[in-house]
């Protein structure tokens, strides 16, 4: 009875959900590493698993946790997911940086911050 109970798929996302609708960010973060322990083939458990840290701003967690599946060797969709992700951190990194840089320096190949500035908040 209690191995159909961990087999069971909807128990883990409900379970997960449940502790963040209650605001146990901990706990559903050890729901969620309990389920993809016991089921790592299990893709949806893993994107659920990822979009929670990526909600939450833990981009460094959902990354970990990205590559703790890949290990797993998942599917296509896997695989694209996590490129997908790693496309979007580097341009993120990329628009911070170039933001950073008209900030520091205050003027980009000799165009006034006033200028530089606006078209680069749409990278960040």
């Amino acid at each position: 009875m209690f191995s159909a109970i961990i087999r069971n798929i909807t128990f883990w996302l409900k379970y997960a959900e449940m502790e963040m609708r209650h605001r146990f960010v901990n706990h559903a973060r050890n729901v969620w590493d309990r389920a993809v322990t016991l089921l790592p083939r299990i893709d949806q458990l893993w994107y659920k698993y990822i979009h929670m840290e990526e909600m939450l701003g833990n981009m460094a967690g959902a990354r970990q946790v990205f590559e703790r599946w890949m290990a797993f060797e998942p599917d296509h969709q896997g695989w694209m997911a996590y490129i997908k992700a790693s496309q979007t951190a580097t341009a993120q990194c990329l628009g911070q940086d170039l933001l950073a840089l008209a900030l520091v320096g205050g003027v980009v190949n000799g165009l006034p911050p006033s200028f530089v500035l606006p078209a680069l908040i749409p990278l960040v």
